[in-house]
This record gives C-alpha cells, sequence and structure tokens, in this order.
C-alpha cells in the first residue's frame, strides 16, 4: 500500500463532513487501507475530537454549516497539540481562489471532489511521510535542546573554574592596590588577567586576550595562566639562575614575552595567537616595567592632570617569528593608577552599532 514503515503504526486520521453518505464512504475507505478511522459531523465537533484524542491527519470537507473548512484549518492551527496535524480540505470548487484560500488558512493539501479513491490513497501516503518527517525533526530538536542544556551547565562549570583563577577581589599585597572586572561575552572567553608575587615586594601583573572565542580560546588561557603560575626551575618568569642576593632573578617583562612568543608560534592547526600586557612592579621604588604586545595601550592616571597613553601597541604573541619586544619603564607616584583594560571595552557597540572607542575611554577615566 505505501512505503510507510511497518514498524510505526499509522497515523490516526479524523473524518470531518456534514454529509453522513460522503462521511461513511471516506471513513470506509480509509479504514479498508489500514488507517485508524473516526469521524465528525461539523468543524465545532472536529475541534473538541482534535483536541482530546490528537489526531495527525484531518480530512476534512469545505463547506460545511456553522464552520466551513478553512475555519476549522485556521482554528486548528491556533491549538497547542503538541505535535503538528496534517489537514488535507475536500471541495467541489476546484479552482485557484480555493486552493489560495485553503493554504492561507492552514490546509498542507486540497483534493477536488468528487475525490477520486487512488489519488486520495496517494495524498494519504505523501501525508504519511511528511507527518513522521515531522516528527523525527521534533525528536531532533528535542535532542538539540537536551545537548545544548548538557553544553551549557558544563561550559557554566567551566566559567566557575575560570573564574576561580582570577585575583582575589581585594588586594592581599602591602602596597599594592587594584581593583578589576571581567565581564566575558560568553560563559567562557580567551581573556584572563592576574596579579601575583615574585619575591618579596615585587609583583607581577598581566592581562591577556586569545583570538577567537568560546572554548578553544578559554583552553589557550588556562594554558597560559598555568605557565605564569609555575614556579619551577623552566618558570618563564623567572631567569635560570641566580642574583648576588641568593634570589631567582626576576626576568624582564619584554624577555617573558618572548619567551611566550616562540613557544606560541602559529601552525597549520592552530593559527590562534593572544596579545597582552606583561608588568613588574617594585612597591618599595614604585617602578614598573611592562612589556606591550599588541594589547590595547595601557593608561597612566596622575593626580591632576589627563590620562596617559602609553606604549605604541607592540605585535600579538604567536603572530610573527620575531624577538623584537620593548619595555615601557616608568615610576609610579603614591596616588597614581595604571587602567589595562582589553578591547571589549572599546569595541562595545551602543544602539546606533557605533564603537565606544579609545576616546570615549580617555574622556571617561578623565
Amino acid at each position: 500500500m505505501t512505503d510507510h514503515n511497518p514498524n510505526k503504526p499509522l497515523p490516526r486520521i479524523l473524518v470531518v463532513d456534514d454529509s453522513v453518505v460522503e462521511r461513511n464512504l471516506f471513513v470506509h475507505m480509509v479504514a479498508r487501507w489500514g488507517y485508524p478511522v473516526e469521524f465528525a459531523a461539523s468543524g465545532q465537533e472536529a475541534i473538541q475530537l482534535v483536541e482530546r484524542d490528537r489526531f495527525q491527519l484531518v480530512l476534512a470537507d469545505w463547506q460545511m454549516p456553522g464552520m466551513q473548512g478553512t475555519e476549522l484549518c485556521a482554528a486548528l492551527r491556533q491549538l497547542d497539540l503538541g505535535q503538528y496535524t496534517y489537514i488535507i480540505l475536500m471541495s467541489a470548487q476546484n479552482d485557484e481562489e480555493f486552493l489560495i484560500k485553503a493554504l492561507d488558512a492552514g490546509a498542507d493539501d486540497v483534493l477536488a471532489k468528487p475525490v477520486d479513491g487512488n489519488e486520495l490513497e496517494a495524498r494519504l501516503q505523501s501525508a504519511v511521510r511528511r507527518i513522521e518527517l515531522q516528527a523525527q525533526l521534533a525528536r531532533k530538536t528535542d535532542e538539540l535542546a537536551h545537548a545544548h542544556d548538557v553544553i551549557a551547565q558544563d561550559l557554566r562549570a567551566v566559567s566557575g573554574l575560570q573564574r576561580s583563577f582570577l585575583p582575589e577581589i581585594q588586594s592581599p599585597f602591602q602596597g599594592l592596590n587594584y581593583q578589576w572586572l571581567s565581564v566575558p561575552s560568553k560563559y567562557v572567553s580567551g581573556d584572563h588577567l592576574q596579579v601575583f608575587e615574585l619575591q618579596r615586594d615585587v609583583y607581577g601583573f598581566y592581562l591577556l586576550d586569545v583570538s577567537g572565542h568560546g572554548i578553544p580560546a578559554a583552553v589557550k588561557s588556562m594554558q597560559l595562566v598555568q605557565m605564569f603560575a609555575d614556579r619551577s626551575a623552566t618558570s618563564i618568569v623567572f631567569e635560570g639562575r641566580l642574583g648576588p642576593d641568593g634570589q631567582r632573578l626576576i626576568s624582564r617583562p619584554r624577555d617573558v614575552v618572548a619567551r611566550l612568543n616562540r613557544l606560541f608560534q602559529q601552525t597549520e592547526s592552530d593559527l590562534s595567537y593572544f596579545t597582552m600586557i606583561y608588568g613588574v612592579f617594585n612597591t618599595v621604588n614604585r617602578q614598573v616595567a611592562l612589556c606591550q604586545a599588541g594589547h590595547p595601550s595601557p593608561l597612566l592616571l596622575s593626580v591632576g592632570q589627563p590620562a596617559k597613553v602609553l606604549g605604541g601597541g607592540g605585535y600579538p604573541v604567536g603572530l610573527f617569528d620575531l624577538d623584537d619586544f620593548e619595555d615601557i619603564e616608568l615610576t609610579l607616584g603614591n596616588e597614581d593608577s595604571l587602567i589595562l583594560y582589553s578591547d571589549g571595552v572599546t569595541e562595545v557597540l551602543s544602539a546606533s552599532a557605533e564603537a565606544f572607542g579609545e576616546e570615549r575611554l580617555i574622556e571617561f577615566v578623565n
């Protein structure tokens, strides 16, 4: 009879026709082809039965007293049935106007009366295929929604882990005050920042931004976090020898960035790179040395003076095979502030799609 999967039950059909003769004729034909079938004598009765029994296929006459077939279509489309209901309208009026009205009302197919049995059987087979495809789509949509929920839950866990590596809210270091704000565009991001002790009265700090978004950027970001936290003999923030006082020599920021650049050169399988600012601050003499590697320029705020832009940009890490990184050196006054930020600040868009920009940021901090 049909290419329908024999392991799946045929959809239940509701025949709607006010004519007893035609209604019985259609019920008899449909039942003979193996479909479970019931009938309704009016549009109002059909709506009640569909709401109650969730028929997947409705075969309805157009011209009925009280509620026409097009009105029945529109009413059925308003119901929240949790499944798709395929509607075939039948009419002795077989012209373009009827076709347009039927489709506009929500009918899936139209048949001209008198209905040919072979044609009706073929239309029902087509309807079965459509219904099965709709059911498959609904299942896939549910599976995707579940997968999305699982992924979102995992991402929230990763986000919590990533935030756990951020600095303490209140500075635990004597002579060093800092404040920070991190707002990822998604659950996780490639941006990260940290302030950490190198030696007594000497602290390192960095702000980095891995290219791209989401999990890949976050993974590389966390790899860098671990490298900066490493205090073994191969630590990137120390030299491989001791100073006159017996302590490990602290690497200059430009040397740290150069090492990272050698370690993270782009490959065919990994085209990512990152920008960063890494600095060292001595709280005793207030001296700062920092290296800017393709990152937005930091701002120096001094009392009674406008914000000063530091640095000229530099090269992103991993993009070019070179060691041409430079340090910016300055001495901070007791009331001076150093502001580091990522491009997420200057590139945020207004309602009119205009970027915030560096000039507005400087005006704001001033």
